[in-house]
């Protein structure tokens, strides 16, 4: 059986791609950068389209670190600690993904971890203080935020 060669992209078909990935999604430039280097593009090339993309509104950072932390708090239930750990995965600097995280509704924050507490203890009503602490830990929150919830309870 023989095996095709693999196509080279142009740089003009890999920022059409590019385009259209971005354009379904906010991506981070550090996956945009993955992406394009992984479909062929050079350093110097990949520079020149991310700022390309940036200048069009394609790739912002603070864009995509807005709505990581927006959708993690409220589907996934995240704290803090297991946000930044995630946006510096995805490359995002720490002064931006600060400014997002100061942004975020105190208030939004706490009832998100005592539905999780609630959900938790209406799952195992055996659970004592320390498995809920445990478990709030391990998704990203902070402990005076958990003992603050726990103590209002």
């Amino acid at each position: 059986m023989a095996f095709k060669e693999p196509r080279i992209l142009s740089y003009e078909e890999v920022r059409v791609r590019l385009m259209r990935w971005c354009s379904l999604q906010d991506r981070s430039c550090f996956d945009a950068t993955k992406k394009a280097k992984g479909l062929g593009l050079n350093e110097n090339q990949t520079a020149e389209l991310l700022a390309d993309l940036e200048s069009m509104k394609f790739l912002d950072d603070k864009r995509f670190a807005e709505s990581y932390v927006s959708g993690y708090t409220r589907i996934k239930k995240w704290g803090k600690y297991k946000l930044v750990n995630g946006l510096r995965q995805h490359g995002i600097a720490s002064s931006t993904y600060q400014e997002v995280l100061d942004a975020l509704e105190i208030d939004e924050y706490k009832e998100a971890l005592l539905s999780l507490l609630k959900k938790k203890k209406r799952l195992n009503p055996s659970a004592s203080r320390e498995q809920l602490i445990r478990y709030a830990l391990q998704k990203g929150y902070e402990q005076d935020v958990i003992f603050q919830c726990l103590d209002s309870k």
